[in-house]
């Protein structure tokens, strides 16, 4: 095919209900964030109080009391306490630009909780403390000043996602998203030792759907900037920060029908695809929990050679400059030392640290709904990804031996491959001739068959004269976090 006689048709919905289902779609994946200009903070917290009103108001309160804590030391504050309460936080609305309530529970007997994200202009709070005499610590500016603010940047992210995705919080939380079933196999007896096989099952409950949700919520309002995409048949719009779906479709000249009229053939173009491994397993909770993931979440991006049109007039304007201030700004050994052409997708700051959320499935593909959160602190990054593997991926439940004797149960420990893998490597490939793609990080992939259900089978190993007075086995869920706890501290 010569590309002289290439020309890209936009792709039209013709059939009505492919293109409601289409509009459909991109509403679905909209996605509502607030956003921190220069001199503002964003905060989320939690707030509580007898009606929703008074919960959002203690919410509020509590932004701005942790922006304070943010730019004022522990001592300051101590010395300043009463100050800081009446004169500060009594003003709290002013200082508050804007907030979007994120969740919402209780009732009018026990009160009310509800989780806001909120928008600090911490300016105009520098100026009143410092107006009332308390010493504010915060840089000034001058030739370093883009340096300290993404150094800043990242120390922020990085204690917002501890605060709501760390071991901590986890602790918090009070849903396993599983049902557990055991399965008792029949005894072996070899010599005189008996053992003892059984298969836990793990079936996904109405708590994971909340749990995704609280999870999904917070996500987009935790990372540095938001991209979804829909895998549809859309129109192009190259106006448009980024091209509405995947798919595309084109046509080319294909001779001429007996009429002497030009015939066409039409093709499909998919502007990146992606490779999704179907047989997951149950792996050590080392393996799950630690930097790395066991398989990958690949995306290749349409390169120039494949569709130079598609290429030059979709996604030429994703080719950026990755400049040595770029490189220092990252300041990360992994990322090149050398000026370079870079693939990126965002409209922010480049920073290669991404995170891909994949649910649900249609016709065109197996899954519909890709989004893209990126971040500027790899590590955390990682605390997601172990909140993940927590969350929905650890069997968090006691296997109890009834004997003659008392309840013996046995935990899982860190050789035991209880953990189902739920979280890949995303990793992608080159883009184009002159232009690199470099992001990393994970994918998070929502089982689209639900429920969701795993199994992994156990063996224990018994004397006779323990194996004698075994009378019964039970499965008891749980949701400590010692696992995790003891990869963590290694």
């Amino acid at each position: 095919m010569k590309r002289t006689f290439l020309t890209l048709i936009v792709a039209l919905m013709i059939a009505t209900p492919q293109s409601a289902l289409a509009q459909k779609d991109s509403e679905a994946v909209a996605i509502e964030t607030l956003t921190a200009g220069e001199g503002e903070k964003k905060i989320i917290t939690s707030g509580y109080g007898y009606n929703a009103e008074s919960a959002v108001q203690d919410a509020l309160r509590n932004a701005v009391s942790e922006a304070v804590g943010a730019m004022v030391s522990s001592t300051t504050i101590v010395e300043n306490d009463e100050l800081i309460k009446d004169e500060v936080l009594s003003l709290s609305h002013g200082f508050v630009k804007t907030y979007r309530k994120l969740s919402e529970s209780g009732n009018s007997t026990d009160g009310y909780e509800v989780m806001v994200v909120a928008i600090i202009t911490e300016k105009q709070l520098i100026q009143t403390l410092e107006t009332k005499g308390v010493k504010v610590e915060y840089n000034a500016g001058g030739i370093f000043a883009q340096y300290n603010a993404w150094d800043n940047l990242k120390k922020d992210e990085l204690a917002m996602v501890e605060k709501f995705f760390g071991v901590e919080a986890l602790e918090a939380r009070s849903s396993n998203v599983y049902d557990y079933q055991i399965q008792l196999h029949e005894p072996v007896r070899r010599d005189e030792k008996y053992e003892v096989g059984y298969t836990i099952t793990a079936t996904q409950n109405s708590n994971y759907e909340a749990e995704f949700n609280y999870f999904k919520s917070l996500l987009a309002e935790l990372c540095y900037e938001v991209v979804p995409l829909t895998f549809q048949m859309p129109t192009v719009n190259l106006d448009d920060a980024l091209p509405e779906a995947n798919h595309y479709v084109y046509k080319t000249p294909n001779g001429f029908d007996r009429k002497g009229r030009q015939k066409f053939k039409t093709h499909g173009v998919d502007i990146c695809t992606h490779v999704v491994r179907r047989n997951r397993t149950v792996v050590e909770p080392s393996r799950a929990y630690g930097t790395g993931a066991s398989d990958e979440f690949y995306t290749k991006f349409l390169s120039a050679d494949e569709d130079y049109i598609t290429t030059q007039l979709l996604y030429a304007k994703y080719n950026k400059l990755f400049s040595a201030q770029d490189i220092s700004r990252l300041n990360d050994s992994q990322l090149p030392r050398s000026e370079s052409v870079v693939f990126d997708i965002f409209n922010k700051s480049f920073t290669p640290y991404i995170f891909a959320l994949v649910e649900d499935s249609n016709v065109l593909t197996s899954y519909k709904y890709i989004t893209l959160y990126k971040f500027t602190n790899p590590e955390s990054l990682l605390i997601i990804k172990r909140y993940l593997s927590w969350m929905f991926g650890e069997m968090k439940c006691d296997v109890i031996f009834k004997t003659t004797n008392g309840d013996h149960p046995t935990h899982f420990g860190s050789r035991n491959k209880c953990v189902f893998e739920v979280v890949d490597e995303y990793e992608t490939d080159t883009w184009g001739d002159t232009s690199r793609c470099i992001y990393e990080g994970y994918a998070f992939l929502k089982p689209t068959r639900v429920p969701h259900t795993f199994h992994q089978g156990f063996m224990m190993t018994f004397t006779a004269e323990q194996f004698s007075t075994i009378r019964n086995i039970e499965i008891v869920p749980h949701l400590r976090t010692d696992l995790l706890k003891e990869i963590i501290d290694r």
